[in-house]
């Protein structure tokens, strides 16, 4: 039954949410491990969430072992060659734009996955170009604050439109904040005692919120 399909299908997004939501603790709660002394690694570890970066940080790294060669000049344009250190097999071509901060590889990984790949980034590296991520390069779908952004308007399975005042959507929005603080407060046991204490002193106080609401009815 459709009623079925919708219960199930919202539990699958509840699940897939909080699977999220834990890798964007993770992000925010731990410091990723640089690999190299590049500014633009550090810069790159702000803004992606930790997944996307470690895709970025194996690109960069491994840039290293990769030399780029001028073959050609178009106009404004600059043709570099790139091929792995002692190979002349395969071979990226990389056209720099003017201005030397947008640049086109021919293995096209940033128009598939839109993370610089490991040839751009070799020629940015000659070019001395490797002190901060350019913000036309960084997709905001693989940013941290991908999903920061408020939804003011909900449509559910009988199409009635909630809005941000919705009780659903307050309760989705505080079990998201709760799960940040439980995440924080597991941390140490002087957390867990601060939250708990905090806790069950809201928790009364909601109760007797609740009972004065009942009585003015």
């Amino acid at each position: 039954m459709v009623s079925d399909f919708v219960h199930q299908y919202e539990k699958v997004l509840d699940a897939r949410y909080f699977k999220e939501k834990e890798k964007d603790v993770q992000t925010k709660s731990t410091r990723a491990v640089m690999k190299t002394l590049w500014k633009i690694e550090a810069d790159a570890a702000s803004v992606y969430t930790r997944k996307s970066f470690m895709i970025f940080q194996d690109e960069l790294f491994n840039s290293q072992w990769y030399i780029p060669t001028k073959v050609g000049k178009e106009d404004e344009r600059r043709i570099y060659g790139v091929t792995l250190n002692g190979k002349e097999q395969p071979i990226y071509h990389v056209t720099l734009e003017s201005g030397d901060a947008k640049a086109i590889c021919t293995c096209h990984m940033f128009e598939f996955v839109g993370i610089l790949c490991r040839h751009i980034l070799c020629v940015f590296k000659k070019k001395s170009k490797l002190n901060m991520l350019p913000h036309h390069y960084i997709l905001e779908r693989w940013t941290i604050n991908a999903k920061s952004r408020a939804i003011l308007d909900i449509p559910n399975s009988d199409g009635y439109v909630m809005t941000h005042d919705d009780p659903m959507i307050s309760k989705s929005k505080l079990r998201m904040q709760f799960y940040d603080i439980a995440e924080l407060g597991s941390q140490s046991p002087q957390k867990y005692n601060h939250l708990s204490l905090a806790l069950d002193k809201v928790h009364k106080e909601l109760l007797f919120m609740e009972d004065i609401e009942g009585k003015k009815i």
